[in-house]
């Protein structure tokens, strides 16, 4: 646990073991002037089940740079003005960024080089100068959910695509009540976002105002459930598309 902030050139932190639980407790570690090659939090290969939290990350090249890492929680983090990246992994899968705020780097998250399964949560990325969310080179099967985008970014708030260097297509990578303005959305051949949202519906009779159990809830014709006792429909999830 920090308990104060940290100025620092080259690599600021190295995760060098398993199981390792760094609280930023609202302190930052900075970099002001670095150049690419610096790092704020670096892992070397295969470190699992690591958790950052509460940490705020300045200027460095890339805030975090995480390499074949399983496991892995980044909570509660804010990572700006980096040089490149805010949040890199390379071949990791099923790690967890939620409540995170990136911005004023270039790339927000990257998930690169077969980084698969892994989880963007709740999040506030925006601003960021290429890409927001950038799934590239084979990373499939990844989900970003409940996230808004307030960012004019030209180049789209997600962008999949990048086959080639042996890791094959970026498939199966879905959107979940993510809200950004049409069209910034980059999706290249042979790669697929799916698009989805949560569907929460309350009928009540106008009359009286007493739910309405068993009314049947139709969408472009297409019938998506019935209300239960409380006249609620909840919890479904609906393909925009693919």
């Amino acid at each position: 646990k920090l308990n104060q902030s940290i100025s620092a050139t080259g690599i600021c932190l190295t995760i060098g073991a398993d199981n390792i639980v760094l609280d930023g407790n609202g302190y930052g570690i900075n970099c002001p002037g670095c150049s690419i090659d610096h790092y704020g939090i670096s892992s070397p290969t295969n470190k699992q089940n690591v958790t950052v939290k509460n940490l705020l990350i300045n200027g460095f090249g890339y805030g975090f740079d995480i390499n074949s890492a399983n496991g892995w929680t980044l909570q509660n983090n804010t990572i700006f003005s980096s040089v490149y990246g805010g949040v890199s992994l390379w071949g990791s899968d099923k790690n967890t960024l939620a409540d995170n705020r990136i911005y004023s780097n270039i790339i927000g998250i990257g998930l690169y080089t077969g980084s698969d399964n892994n989880l963007i949560l709740n999040s506030n990325i925006s601003y960021n100068t290429n890409k927001q969310i950038f799934i590239w080179s084979g990373s499939s099967n990844n989900i970003v959910s409940d996230q808004a985008s307030i960012s004019s970014d030209p180049y789209g708030y997600i962008y999949v695509g990048g086959s080639g260097a042996g890791y094959g297509d970026a498939i199966n990578n879905t959107a979940i009540n993510v809200t950004y303005v049409s069209g910034k959305e980059i999706v290249e051949t042979n790669s697929e976002l799916i698009r989805k949202w949560y569907l929460d519906i309350l009928v009540r009779d106008q009359s009286n105002g007493n739910p309405i159990q068993n009314a049947q809830i139709r969408i472009n014709g297409v019938l998506v459930g019935s209300t239960d006792a409380n006249g609620k429909l909840s919890n479904k999830v609906l393909t925009e598309y693919t």
